[in-house]
């Protein structure tokens, strides 16, 4: 521990004002005084000499209230940047115009020399930002490290992230780093020198770059990189064949507040990146702020962080519902961990329970809810269609009819794009919620937003693949033609909430979440992340499909017309009516069904309810086990190419 580090808070900060103001006294009289020698070329005249001690007090004080005026009595000298320059200019000018307005009101006859203004001022910017990049520079120079070689590292990207991180690793003497080169493809930063670091070459020249000077590490500095950008750029460090870590993007800073030096491992939302999601957040915090908000299924992927990010918004009280005791203890132990703050608390129920439901309503009378809680397993609802109803249909109609008996103002379902066109139990559940939602009357704003998979979630395609990777293979795929939307967690989030916050009620929206992605590249990736070799070091083996499974996901149904909203990312589903009257009947009939566990009564009313439920057709049976090799050598054998 260094000295500064062992005084207590408080005298360290008495110190700090203490030399400040020492140094920013001696500033002042010292550019007076330099102005007044400098003026008479260093051989002051007699009645200047009485005249000079006789404004030198005033002139002090009169530029240390232009200092303070201008904060530059309370900054950081170690930080000190373009603001402080600006500043100090006009602190300068400032305390120029006081000691003129000065002299002329108690020397006018003194014959003050008004060239002494101008000069005092040039001084003063140029002691006072000169002196304080002086501290700059110390505090900049290469401390004592511990002793042992320093690693010799390469930053991709030349840019403020990469230079952020060149100035960190000189700065911070936990980093035993040395920086002798950037990498960059923008033609103007080739050739050039970032603090003395040259930047080298392009991106491709990663290789080159890695044995030419005899690089120990790569950190990829480039936060703002597309998801294409970032899987060439992580190609060409693979190929180089020494480690490399990613900078943070902007979302992890500030959601988790990751600091500049903590490059991390690269991970597949990295390889996915897209541009920064921008939001209303007026909007969002006219319908958030104040309101009781209500959360089910809280302690999942979904709705743990739309907990979190409603936080952010301020609301009156946040009330986070789940039926799992040990995911909502978590739950409560993450929002601590993250720092959130609020009124939350934290109930543990079952949404298909009515009494308790109505108890809870009764008691929170939330204004907003939004509505995650749902069984989403595929295949686990195949095999148990009566549950599956139960809870994604009934348990639904229970939370939203709640809503509207209270008169809360927006309910907020959670859907899936697996509910368009649904091959699946689980799809059409959550496409039979969506009719329910709108088939609800007024005052209460009903709306469905749909999505696609999110990176990360619990039981989600990614964690599978990591624990196939990480006990050696192999890695199941069911078809090499399967494909599915993804988004990370926090942008889902993001837009579930601005769409939550926009439209009318009834409405259904979707997100756009890009090009739909192969699940066989997506294997590929995190193979390769894991620093092993496809179909070398790790097998890829084809299972067949699921029940209940299709190649493609879709965004909207043929009936339906998808518009634009306001924001780009948002749109909306413009639909058909729908016979209330007759669905409703429906849904009479099935809860008897439901209630009498008639597995066969449901996946008939499942049909008529959801007329698109249909069972998949794939374009090719996989129903063996396969080997991506005996893909390609059967393509071959038939004469086609296998994509």
């Amino acid at each position: 521990m260094s000295h500064i580090d062992s005084v207590p808070a408080p005298r360290l900060l008495r110190h700090r004002v203490a030399l400040t103001t020492i140094a920013n006294l001696v500033v002042a009289a010292t550019a007076y005084s330099l102005a007044v020698l400098l003026r008479f070329d260093f051989g002051v005249p007699a009645f200047m000499e009485k005249v000079f001690v006789r404004t030198l007090p005033a002139a002090i004080a009169i530029q240390y209230a232009a200092f303070y005026a201008f904060k530059l009595t309370r900054g950081w000298w170690r930080y000190v940047g373009i603001s402080d320059f600006l500043n100090a200019l006009k602190a300068a000018f400032l305390g120029a115009l006081g000691l003129a307005t000065y002299v002329v009101i108690f020397h006018k006859h003194d014959q003050f020399p008004r060239s002494v203004f101008f000069v005092n001022a040039v001084l003063v910017v140029g002691l006072s930002i000169g002196s304080r990049l002086i501290v700059r520079l110390m505090r900049q120079l290469p401390g004592e490290r511990e002793p042992g070689h320093r690693k010799r590292l390469l930053i991709i990207g030349a840019g403020d992230t990469g230079e952020a991180l060149l100035r960190e690793t000189r700065q911070s003497l936990r980093m035993n780093y040395h920086v002798v080169a950037f990498l960059d493809d923008a033609a103007e930063k080739r050739g050039a020198y970032i603090n003395g670091v040259p930047v080298w070459g392009t991106v491709a020249r990663v290789a080159d770059a890695v044995k030419r000077f005899r690089i120990d590490e790569i950190v990829v500095a480039t936060p703002s990189a597309s998801g294409a950008e970032m899987r060439g750029i992580i190609g060409h460090c693979r190929d180089a064949g020494v480690p490399f870590r990613v900078m943070p993007a902007l979302w992890e800073v500030l959601d988790r507040k990751i600091g500049l030096g903590s490059a991390r491992e690269v991970n597949i939302n990295d390889l996915l990146r897209r541009p920064p999601i921008e939001l209303d957040l007026v909007a969002i915090g006219k319908f958030l702020r104040g309101k009781r908000v209500l959360v089910t299924g809280a302690a999942g992927s979904i709705g743990s962080e739309v907990a979190r990010q409603v936080l952010h918004h301020q609301p009156k009280s946040l009330v986070c519902l789940d039926h799992d005791e040990n995911a909502l203890f978590y739950l409560e132990r993450a929002l601590g961990r993250a720092g959130e703050r609020g009124n939350v608390a934290y109930r543990l129920g079952d949404i298909t329970d009515l009494p308790y439901m109505e108890a809870l309503f009764a008691a929170e009378n939330p204004q907003v809810i939004f509505h995650a809680a749902a069984h989403k397993h595929v295949p686990v609802l195949e095999a148990n269609p009566v549950e599956g109803v139960r809870n994604n249909l009934f348990g639904t109609e229970v939370v939203a009819r709640l809503a509207g008996q209270l008169g809360a103002e927006t309910f907020v379902l959670i859907s899936t794009d697996k509910a368009v066109n649904p091959s699946s139990v689980m799809g059409a559940t959550k496409r039979a919620a969506e009719l329910w939602i709108r088939c609800r009357p007024g005052p209460t704003r009903y709306t469905s937003v749909r999505f696609g998979n999110v990176l990360g979630s619990q039981g989600s395609v990614v964690p599978v693949l990591k624990e196939q990777i990480a006990v050696g293979g192999p890695v199941t795929i069911t078809h090499p033609e399967m494909r599915r939307y993804f988004m990370t967690i926090p942008e889902a989030v993001q837009l579930v909430i601005q769409a939550s916050a926009m439209g009318k009620a009834n409405e259904v929206f979707m997100l756009d979440m890009g090009e739909p992605v192969k699940i066989v590249d997506l294997a590929h990736d995190l193979i390769t992340l894991s620093g092993l070799r496809p179909e070398v070091d790790i097998e890829v083996v084809y299972t067949g499909i699921r029940p209940g499974e299709k190649l493609y996901e879709e965004l909207y149904l043929e009936a339906e017309q998808a518009e634009h909203t306001a924001h780009p990312k948002i749109l909306v589903a413009r639909h058909r009516p729908i016979d209330i009257a007759a669905f409703e009947a429906q849904v009479e009939e099935m809860r008897r069904a439901v209630d009498e566990h008639d597995r066969d009564g449901v996946l008939e009313l499942l049909h008529r309810m959801v007329p698109e439920f249909a069972e998949p057709r794939p374009r090719a049976s996989w129903s063996q086990p396969m080997r991506v090799l005996d893909v390609l050598d059967r393509a071959e054998a038939d004469g086609s190419k296998a994509s």
